[in-house]
């Protein structure tokens, strides 16, 4: 992949293998980000966090589906 994004999980704690894959990634020079409601430890993986308050990830979700759509990003077949 060319971007991770970790939304609202905290590897450190429930996704170990998911984490030391996570570190190989970045040792490529893959760009991860983190969106979460609290700085979980994932936030030590991340090179950019985002903090939401708690209830808002649908509407950035629902933004960026916006995005991606108007910006023909998305996979029309898929």
């Amino acid at each position: 992949s060319d971007l991770i994004i970790i939304w609202g999980a905290n590897v450190n704690a429930i996704s170990v293998h998911l984490q030391s894959q996570i570190v190989q990634a970045k040792k490529r020079g893959v760009p991860v980000i983190l969106i979460e409601t609290y700085k979980s430890p994932a936030h030590r993986l991340a090179d950019k966090t985002f903090l939401l308050p708690p209830g808002t990830d649908g509407a950035l979700a629902l933004a960026m589906a916006h995005v991606l759509k108007k910006a023909h990003l998305t996979d029309k077949t898929f």
